[in-house]
């Protein structure tokens, strides 16, 4: 058994640990679909999310496998190491101007 951080012990945390999952939002989901039927059978979170009229945003993408497989069921956005790696604001906002220049476009600050 998982010693408890500050007093707390969540039971979702050390189950996904000893499965392997990165963290404890799928069973959290899983035990609020048991309760509220969020998903239709065969739905994906990704579909949840467009029907709430939101986009859906991966997290954490660091195999192209994942990126593939988040790209065939609609996901929106992703963001991880797989994209690109973490940078200094400066070096990121010239990125950004750089790919406004390419379009055409020109990046202002607000």
């Amino acid at each position: 058994m998982p010693e408890p951080k500050d007093g707390f012990l969540d039971t979702f945390v050390a189950r996904a640990k000893r499965e392997g999952y990165r963290s404890r939002s799928a069973y959290k989901l899983i035990a609020l679909d048991d309760r509220l039927h969020l998903l239709a059978p065969g739905k994906t979170v990704v579909d949840l999310a467009h029907s709430f009229g939101r986009v859906a945003v991966a997290m954490g993408i660091e195999k192209a496998t994942d990126a593939v497989a988040l790209v065939s069921m609609g996901c929106d956005f992703g963001q991880g190491f797989l994209l690109g790696q973490p940078m200094p604001e400066e070096r990121f906002i010239s990125l950004l101007r750089q790919r406004a220049a390419t379009q055409g476009r020109e990046l202002t600050a607000q």
